[in-house]
């Protein structure tokens, strides 16, 4: 692959020791004159490099995928319980004034029980 630089020369492919295995095409020509062609210039993964990351990507996505689907059943589940727990919160307060209304009559029958007693008992 030949790159050409601004002034239409083939541009030199320098590896800079700043930056590690990063190969840069820049123009040929020294200070002044030099135009400011610069560019990056990265090989080609092999093929294998190119499976292997194919091969990742896929199972990105599958796991993206079952953790969405996870989390919508999550909030799903919660929207049941919350369902549920406001049926039961009601069912518990009609429960509540029940056992209130019966206690009420119990100390009615009571009192009613202990005033026939203490009218026939002197």
């Amino acid at each position: 692959m030949t790159l050409l630089c601004h002034c239409g020369l083939e541009a030199n492919i320098v590896e800079h020791h700043d930056n590690y295995r990063r190969a840069y095409a820049c123009c040929p020509k020294r200070d002044e004159i030099a135009c400011t062609y610069f560019h990056e210039v990265d090989p080609p993964f092999p093929q294998k490099a190119m499976d292997v990351i194919d091969d990742l990507v896929a199972d990105n996505r599958e796991l993206r995928d079952v953790l969405i689907d996870e989390r919508n059943n999550q909030y799903w589940i919660q929207q049941e319980d919350m369902v549920v727990d406001a049926a039961i919160r009601g069912d518990v307060a009609r429960l509540k004034s029940r056992l209130e209304l019966a206690y009420a009559l119990v100390i009615v029958l009571v009192a009613l029980l202990l005033s026939v007693y203490f009218r026939y008992a002197l």
